[in-house]
């Protein structure tokens, strides 16, 4: 593993602010003349180190002691100069070992760091205006793009993006020993990489506005009318360059007539704040290509353990296998249950099934406990395993209701199938175990149990079932586009500005701007706002191979084929309930007249002025910017709760059916049919006892292990036996017998 070592300044062998403080009998009174006659204006910021020496010095010129001693209010200053100048805290790499100062800048760096982690303050308290402020600032002559108190969006096993302050950044080297790698820390996250962090969404937006996020939406689905699923074809879903033709259709919107005033802004902030901006619109895409490549390793589909109902739950068809493993996994138990049920109670029980039944129970207690309890994990979706962050994807689309019905049957009995059922699977197996009267039939039925909880799994699995895990990969770029559209706010006009008010910083007269363009634009509500599949050939924003071919399509007398002739209509089992065609399930949103109008509604915003200089801290006025919403302060409720935190969460509102109340039956929409509330009722229910039987498993295993050897009281009859109607005796006398 390569050497790590960490770039903050408290050490083993250095003193940290708390300790330093408490050998101080009294911090010696700093007067105001001290803390002005400092000059912060020229520091020196060649480097870390001598940024740090330079304040030193003008400190203890101006009559200053120790830096152990410097009021917060001047490290606040301080802090606050080093990061407009683009100093970088967070490394001591410029720092020599042989410097004269070296303890007083370390113990100054230090406490400037634990400034910016906002230690001992409320980190989930601050204003959008520190967002802004630094959304633009150059980073690239940086060696890593975050400083420590910085606020970032990072990804997780949730594959929600989320708020969260870095705490600390840590260096350490590539395999080849040179070249450095820089991981971030939060107070809840490790061993984070520059790709898994990005500037927060709250200050993209104030800068650029709503139009990059319409962009996006659009962007999908223009290109899922483009993938198809068949091989040979240049538009099939693993061959197709997703990238480079969603970067195209950037250009396409970027370079429009109608786009001057955001193009003059694009231009205007520089190429640090124009990365980020992309970084946020391009995630998705990247994403998918990420799923379809596995390019570093963090998507090993095949090897990811995946059921048949996983398939059902991401594809919306498939129900004839699902079905069939399904039944076999509910009959065989029924059956071995009439078995039991009707055996001779005249049967003795051989010697040692006791104590084998004792030893198996054990096991249960010991390991089966614990790996139903990690499975259970793995399927919420809180694990870094790639089931986990499919799990994850799968939830999400689900609490935005934008899943078919099909799909969400198929999540429903997925995530059952992989977490209650195999609970009551195992408690049925220990009333077998109980009923059983030699030991070599307790082995049979655990090794029988366990071929029956992965039985679904070894289908998936199957190597006819799919070759190279092509429908999987398929199914969760589907789902990657369902979790960004979010067609379920895109049913009417209104409904959908719901949604762009609630993601956007617009204000209620502006919102009443934007509708009012909507009504001259002459973009219809209801149904009629997005739901028409318009032909290709209502496409105005073409990229530029699609032009070429419109242009041969037009020019010659043999018709030159188009996207949709040529594009198959697939579906991953075509029997039983099939849900959409391959990349065909927002067909109902092709409304390409309507988008291409809506892409140029948005206006585009002032917050950044037009003298503004490329790559520096935004500054605002005193008495217009800073009185306005961007300096309230707001409470983050969900920074910096931890993972463990969050997954109990998630357990308790399941056991409170909060989300089935809030979620699925609160303000409800009149397209939600039947099929969307039976879904949820019947997943609620369901969710409901899986979370309870996972709860309960440990002791219900424990009670089964107490009750082999158990004895009541006031009979001194076993209970083991007393279910055998005393068959033990004859154990007993035939125990010691060859």
């Amino acid at each position: 593993m390569p050497n790590r070592s960490a770039i903050t300044a408290e050490g083993p062998h250095m003193p940290s602010e708390s300790t330093a403080i408490s050998f101080a009998p009294q911090m010696p009174p700093v007067s105001e003349d001290t803390i002005y006659n400092v000059d912060l204006d020229n520091i020196d910021c060649t480097s870390t180190y001598t940024a740090l020496s330079y304040f030193i010095k003008e400190w203890k010129r101006a009559g200053g002691r120790n830096p152990t001693f410097i009021p917060k209010a001047v490290i606040a200053k301080l802090f606050h100069t080093l990061e407009q100048k683009q100093v970088d805290i967070s490394s001591v790499d410029s720092v020599p070992y042989d410097a004269e100062d070296l303890h007083e800048c370390l113990v100054l760096l230090a406490r400037i760091q634990n400034k910016g982690a906002a230690q001992g303050g409320d980190e989930r308290n601050f204003s959008i205006l520190e967002l802004v402020e630094d959304t633009l600032v150059d980073r690239k002559h940086k060696h890593h793009l975050y400083d420590i108190g910085e606020y970032v969006e990072v990804l997780g096993p949730s594959m929600i993006w989320r708020l969260e302050q870095i705490k600390n950044v840590l260096k350490t080297y590539d395999l080849d020993g040179e070249t450095p790698i820089y991981i971030y820390e939060t107070a809840v996250d490790h061993e984070l990489k520059e790709d898994e962090i990005r500037w927060p969404k709250e200050a993209l937006v104030r800068i650029f506005g709503y139009g990059p996020w319409i962009w996006q939406e659009w962007a999908c689905l223009r290109l899922e009318n483009k993938l198809s699923f068949c091989k040979g074809l240049n538009t099939d879903f693993e061959f197709f360059d997703i990238s480079g033709y969603v970067k195209e259709l950037w250009n396409v919107w970027f370079m429009d007539d109608r786009n001057q005033t955001f193009r003059d802004l694009f231009d205007r902030v520089g190429e640090s704040g124009q990365e980020q901006l992309l970084r946020h619109i391009m995630a998705p895409f990247d994403l998918m290509e990420d799923v379809i490549s596995n390019k570093d390793d963090r998507w090993d589909i095949e090897d990811a353990g995946v059921s048949i109902f996983t398939y059902v739950s991401l594809l919306g068809s498939g129900f004839l296998d699902g079905f069939v493993v399904f039944l076999l996994q509910l009959c065989m138990p029924i059956f071995l249950f009439s078995y039991y049920n009707s055996l001779n109670e005249d049967e003795k029980i051989a010697v040692g099934t006791r104590e084998m039944l004792f030893a198996v129970l054990a096991y249960y207690l010991f390991k089966v406990s614990r790996d139903v309890w990690a499975n259970f994990r793995r399927v919420v979706g809180i694990s870094e395993e790639v089931y986990s962050k499919i799990q994850s994807l799968r939830k999400n689309v689900w609490d935005n209701g934008n899943d078919s019905f099909a799909q969400s049957l198929g999540f429903t009995f997925d995530q059952f199938m992989n977490t209650g059922y195999i609970c009551y699977l195992y408690l049925f197996n220990m009333w077998i175990l109980f009923n059983v009267t030699d030991p070599f039939e307790i082995l049979g039925s655990v090794i029988f149990f366990e071929f029956l909880f992965d039985l679904d799994e070894e289908l998936a699995n199957s190597i006819w079932f799919d070759r190279g895990s092509r429908f999987l990969k398929a199914g969760l770029v589907g789902l990657i586009l369902q979790q960004t559209v979010q067609q379920e706010n895109s049913h009417t006009r209104d409904t959908y500005m719901e949604k762009v008010f609630k993601e956007s910083s617009m204000t209620k007269s502006e919102m009443k701007g934007l509708m009012k363009r909507c009504e001259d634009a002459k973009i219809p509500d209801g149904p009629a706002f997005l739901g028409t599949n318009e032909p290709d050939e209502t496409i105005q924003l073409l990229v530029m191979e699609e032009r070429v071919t419109q242009l041969r399509s037009m020019d010659s007398k043999t018709s030159v084929k188009r996207i949709d002739e040529t594009k198959p209509r697939v579906y991953f089992s075509g029997f039983f309930a099939s849900d959409s065609p391959m990349f065909e399930r927002h067909a109902k949103l092709r409304a390409w007249t309507q988008w291409e109008k809506l892409l140029f509604l948005f206006e585009t915003p002032t917050l950044v002025p037009d003298d503004y200089e490329a790559g520096t801290k935004i500054v605002f006025d005193e008495l217009d910017t800073r009185l306005t919403v961007l300096s309230e302060d707001r409470l983050w409720d969900a920074l910096g709760v931890s993972r463990g935190r969050r997954f109990w969460r998630g357990v308790f509102d399941v056991l409170a059916f909060r989300g089935f109340r809030g979620r699925d039956f609160g303000p409800t929409r009149h397209w939600r049919t039947w099929r969307f509330f039976f879904t949820r009722l019947v997943h609620a229910f369901l969710s409901w006892t899986s979370h309870m039987i996972q709860l309960l498993f440990p002791f219900l295993t424990f009670a089964a292990l107490i009750m082999v050897f158990l004895e009541d009281p006031r009979t001194g009859e076993n209970v083991y036996c007393y279910l055998h109607q005393g068959d033990c005796e004859f154990e007993r006398e035939n125990y010691f017998q060859p």
